[in-house]
């Protein structure tokens, strides 16, 4: 298991307060978590805070692996959903 931040809130958490503040739907926000979790895994189970900016920014590099899964609708995640 991930160690956690000391204070810190689970990234799931931060995840979510960030996307009720904007009032996203609740399909919305399952929909956007399924493929933050798929990044994670693409990534090596790493957590984005452990990432370097380019690596979290560079999200055609993650398209690329997945094209016939994810056709245009992972470039219309918003990449600061959780920072």
């Amino acid at each position: 298991m991930h160690k956690e931040c000391a204070g810190r809130p689970r990234l799931r958490d931060q995840f979510r307060e960030a996307i009720r503040v904007r009032h996203y739907s609740h399909r919305t926000e399952k929909t956007y978590w399924y493929w933050i979790r798929y990044f994670i895994r693409f990534h090596k189970l790493r957590h984005p805070a452990e990432m370097a900016e380019r690596e979290v920014l560079n999200r055609h590099q993650f398209s690329r692996h997945f094209p016939a899964v994810l056709g245009d609708a992972f470039h219309t995640l918003p990449v600061t959903a959780f920072h």
